[in-house]
């Protein structure tokens, strides 16, 4: 078991459950469509790649440390030097979670929809869904993630939209070097290692 892996397990996790909204059986659903998590600026023309027309994407792009929880231990230590104990810091991700698709048809703007009504319907990341990304996505080239223990993690990871005002999303979409697409911001907090 790590705790090192539960930043790359939250991601999963994310990226599970707007898997799953998307293939939900409701009016205005999406055949074709993928989710991933990439850099954004590796989803333009994804379509004339080859790839899915329509998607979206979930995107870490900074990590905070999360003040309220730790760390809250200083490590201890035996007369021979090596720890007692580990020391427990805790961090806010940060994500960003893009859509793209055909303009004409309003495809972004629907992908973008079922993505709020996703995270909306999961504040929380309970051990179930955190098992169920795990072993959706830990079979592939991910299969470390199958070594990840944050299901494990006492402290409910909750997922809430973050605002960004123009002046920071600009900001952050110049950082990317790539043209504005569709996208929300959201926080998961707090993840403990």
């Amino acid at each position: 078991m790590s705790s090192t892996l539960r930043i790359a397990a939250v991601t999963s996790t994310l990226r599970h459950v707007l898997n799953e909204s998307l293939s939900s059986a409701e009016p205005g659903s999406f055949g074709g469509t993928e989710v991933t998590n990439v850099r954004p600026d590796q989803l333009a023309g994804r379509g004339a790649l080859g790839d899915s027309a329509a998607g979206l994407n979930v995107f870490l792009y900074r990590v905070t440390s999360n003040e309220a929880w730790g760390p809250k231990a200083l490590p201890s230590r035996r007369a021979d030097g090596s720890r007692t104990q580990q020391t427990m810091t805790a961090l806010d991700l940060h994500y960003l979670v893009t859509a793209w698709g055909d303009d004409a048809s309003l495809e972004e703007q629907r992908l973008l929809a079922h993505a709020v009504v996703a995270l909306a319907g999961t504040p929380v990341l309970t051990r179930s869904v955190i098992t169920a990304a795990i072993a959706q996505y830990g079979v592939d080239d991910m299969t470390i993630l199958a070594t990840s223990d944050l299901a494990e993690q006492t402290e409910e990871i909750r997922v809430s939209p973050a605002l960004l005002s123009l002046e920071e999303a600009s900001n952050l979409w110049r950082a990317l070097s790539t043209p504005y697409l569709l996208s929300l911001a959201y926080t998961a907090t707090s993840i403990r290692l």
